[in-house]
């Protein structure tokens, strides 16, 4: 179990060490911005003195007052007696600091004093200031971890990378206390204590750390290998901490004061902090000495080493100079800057990694460095510029219009400034990430060819999108997901190197179709990682990560999902940065967009196409139909058919046999359009040639469906009537392959015969014929035959509700003493009256046959 453990932690080392230095990163930032933004403190530019009156009391006198400063224009002068602040008495220092940060930069604060010539009451005004030396040591502790990230990312392994590393770490928590208020604060409050005791011991090592980072940087020094010196290197500082700690609870006064007067608790880190800071200064001036005459590791210890003495000198300036030289810091605030000089030791740390590969780092990691700082001075330089155009044309047209000016100034220079912060930024990505400029370069290229794409199939867009990131850019995996508009699913249509293609397929009704529009409504950018979907969609997470699928870019058009892009790492192995993420998003939209216009040119060119297709269609249906039914003396014949908006495949015919033999047809193709109208003259055809050659419908039916049955495709089949009408022997043969019923109407008498049979080409022969049935019916006068297709029963009306054979039926009883054209009339009337309005969807067929 333990083994597993220590497994599992070595295996998951990058990712746990990348979360703690977010964490830690995150601390850093609040201190930085804690200490420049929020820790700021009201500035009158002098001294409260705390002088005694007598045994108990105490009052505040003004002393160093700066001459034309805010507390001098308001006609206060050293030695004057501070005695109130905005009507409130002083007690003391705390007291009053605390009562004057609450008035805002640029507002006057009502100040009480007391002079030789009485009391009298002024204005202040109030101006802020913050701890240039708690942002300078911030400001160390980030740089430190962001530079000892990349150092300990390069090489986990290494001694020297980790103590690095946990030199940057503990640099920001050792800042943390400027997160705490300034003033009134109990460190030894017990909310608090928690948050005080893990200040204290980072505090209380990183000392020792510092130091030994440089016992072993850049190399070894011998008195490590002594196991009890590297013990008392930890141990020294508890000693040191407890002893003091003890004499602090041991004395009920010293501990009184702490509680509202910190500073005593910083001590000891002040005094080991230099003391270590003095001998790895030592230890490196040795260590360069023994180093090789010219060698590139002597050439980066001789930058650390003057980064150090640099460091240094501006602390020793700030400490003792500074007071010298300049006034106190409230009135000469820059005189104190150099403070932040501390900052290039971990520069020099940055620098040496990038010229000349210390520490292990490799050549990406290099480049990392030197473009973030690049970045980072160019942003630094663009905002400082922009702040001092604003403050310089802002002190010339007075306080009053200073935000004003800065403002306009900023966004003028922004202006001015953007074409040429771009061009930088190309230039630094163009040097050191060569792969990111050709994703630029290549991704464009692709998005002018999408532009021009209206004319391109969706196979050629498709196509040209897989090869630009498979073959020019070599992304390890990649796959396109479209939506299928027909059954609203989602499925792989283009993919390389995606083993398991079949499981990337899901229904547009799933939940991740909300979850990636939220995303889109949310987000700059819709970017998905695999990751964000572990929670709601565990099985897409896994079958991501199973095929090494990291990154998802939905398409989207009009706010309608049309499917997804997947990438898997680049060819470098590493994953997509923000910014190359950013440039696939837009080329993504742009995807989307060619890829729906190129489907709506495909399905405009299939419309003409199949509209064509209907023309053609229906022309050949209007030649099918007889232009003039045979005149039979005994027989009144009328025939219609009307096709739908849709070609169908309804199809009837007279055929004259002989004098006497007359041969009725209604059939119906089962499928539309121009197939089924290609099938319907092949079955003419085969008609006119097997009704002259048989002599029953059943044998022209049997012959018929062998033909049929070799040449229609196995999805489709044909319904057939057949009635031969013989005269000189008074009968009608009628034989249904699988049409609809026959109607035979009679002095009102409605008889259906539906004889048994199955449709054409269902079947090569034997069940075909085993099922056909013929029927003879012995002809009277006035009764009337109607044929008819299923259009006309199953017409439609806005209620769902179907026509039937019942209203046929009863429509042919109540016109039955009328001609065979009035009958028909009737009864494509009745439909159409019951369908009121609704779109036909089938074709209506009727023939109607009247017994003279």
């Amino acid at each position: 179990m333990y083994k597993t453990y220590l497994n599992f932690l070595h295996n998951s080392r990058q990712t746990i060490i990348s979360i703690i230095t977010i964490i830690i990163l995150i601390i850093g930032v609040f201190n930085i911005y804690t200490s420049y933004a929020i820790n700021k403190i009201s500035n009158d530019e002098c001294l409260w003195n705390r002088r005694k009156i007598d045994k108990d009391s105490f009052i505040l006198v003004f002393d160093k007052v700066k001459v034309g400063g805010v507390t001098y224009n308001a006609g206060i002068r050293s030695g004057d007696k501070f005695l109130e602040l905005n009507d409130q008495p002083i007690q003391d220092a705390i007291q009053a600091q605390l009562l004057l940060n609450k008035i805002a930069e640029g507002d006057y604060a009502k100040y009480k004093v007391e002079n030789e010539k009485g009391v009298f009451e002024t204005r202040v005004l109030i101006k802020k200031m913050f701890n240039i030396g708690d942002l300078a040591f911030s400001l160390l502790g980030v740089i430190w971890l962001i530079v000892s990230y990349l150092s300990l990312t390069a090489n986990p392994d290494g001694k020297a990378q980790r103590m690095f590393y946990l030199i940057g770490v503990i640099l920001v928590i050792n800042k943390i206390n400027i997160l705490f208020p300034q003033y009134s604060f109990d460190y030894l409050h017990s909310n608090l204590l928690p948050i005080v005791i893990i200040w204290s011991i980072a505090s209380m090592f990183l000392p020792m750390v510092f130091l030994h980072f440089f016992l072993i940087f850049p190399t070894r020094s011998k008195v490590m290998n002594k196991r009890w010196f590297q013990y008392s290197l930890y141990i020294t500082p508890i000693i040191v901490y407890c002893i003091y700690y003890i004499y602090i609870l041991s004395n009920p006064l010293f501990l009184k004061k702490i509680s509202t007067n910190p500073g005593a608790l910083f001590i000891p880190v002040n005094v080991l902090f230099v003391i270590a800071f003095i001998i790895s200064l030592l230890i490196l001036g040795l260590k360069y000495r023994k180093l090789p005459k010219n060698s590139p590791q002597k050439k980066s210890v001789l930058i650390i080493l003057n980064s150090f003495i640099i460091g240094i000198l501006g602390i020793i300036y700030v400490s003792f100079f500074a007071p010298l030289v300049a006034d106190i810091v409230f009135n000469t605030p820059e005189h104190y800057t150099p403070i932040v000089l501390i900052i290039l030791i971990p520069i020099a740390f940055g620098y040496s990694i990038l010229k000349y590969q210390l520490l292990d780092v490799s050549v990406v990691v290099k480049n990392t460095i030197v473009y973030g700082t690049a970045t980072f001075t160019l942003a630094i330089l663009y905002f400082l510029s922009v702040y001092v155009i604003g403050q310089s044309i802002g002190e010339v047209v007075g306080t009053d219009y200073q935000n004003f000016i800065s403002a306009i100034s900023f966004l003028l220079f922004a202006l001015v400034f953007q074409s040429t912060k771009d061009k930088f930024q190309g230039l630094l990505t163009r040097k050191f990430y060569p792969e990111q400029f050709a994703y630029q370069k290549i991704l464009l290229q692709l998005s002018k060819d999408l532009n021009g794409s209206i004319a391109f199939t969706l196979d050629h867009i498709l196509n040209t999108i897989t090869s630009t990131f498979s073959d020019l850019l070599r992304v390890q995996k990649f796959g396109l997901i479209l939506k299928d508009y027909k059954t609203n699913t989602f499925s792989l249509v283009r993919s390389r190197n995606i083993s398991d293609k079949s499981k990337f397929y899901f229904k547009e009704e799933t939940q991740i179709s909300d979850f990636i529009y939220e995303k889109f409504v949310s987000e700059k950018f819709n970017i998905i990682e695999t990751q964000e979907l572990q929670n709601d969609f565990p099985q897409y997470h896994n079958l991501f990560l199973k095929e090494e699928i990291y990154t998802a870019l939905p398409l989207i058009v009009n706010n309608n999902i049309i499917g997804l892009m997947i990438f898997g790492l680049k060819y470098s192995g590493s994953k997509f940065s923000i910014k190359e993420l950013e440039l696939l998003s837009a080329v993504a939209n742009q995807a989307a967009v060619s890829i729906e216009n190129a489907r709506l040119y495909q399905s405009e060119t299939e419309k003409l196409k199949l509209e064509r297709d209907l023309e053609l269609a229906r022309k050949i249906q209007e030649t099918l139909v007889p232009k003039e039914i045979p005149i039979i003396e005994q027989l009144d014949i009328k025939g219609k058919m009307i096709p739908a908006m849709q070609v169908g495949g309804d199809y009837f015919d007279v055929i004259n046999i002989s004098g006497n033999r007359i041969l009725v047809v209604v059939g119906d193709v089962s499928g539309k359009g121009l197939s089924a109208s290609l099938y319907m003259t092949k079955l003419q055809t085969l008609l006119n040639l097997y009704s002259t050659q048989y002599d029953s419908p059943k044998e022209i039916l049997l012959e018929l469906n062998r033909q049929i049955y070799k040449a229609i495709e196995r999805h489709w089949f044909i319904t057939l009537t057949l009635a031969m009408f013989d005269l000189d022997k008074n009968i009608v043969d009628v034989c249904r392959a699988g049409h609809v019923p026959l109607l035979v109407s009679q002095s009102g008498n409605i008889n259906l015969f539906q004889s048994k049979g199955i449709g054409l080409g269902l079947d090569k022969g034997p069940i075909f014929e085993a099922t056909l049935e013929e029927e003879q019916i012995k002809l009277h006068k006035g009764e009337v035959f109607l044929f008819y297709s299923d259009g006309i029963t199953e017409t439609v009306n806005a209620e769902q509700e179907f026509f039937g054979t019942e209203n046929l039926m009863n429509t042919l009883r109540l016109n039955n003493n009328k001609t065979a054209d009035e009958i028909m009339n009737q009864i494509i009337s009745a439909t159409i009256n019951f369908r009121d309005g609704m779109d036909q969807f089938d074709d209506l067929t009727c023939v109607v046959v009247k017994i003279k």
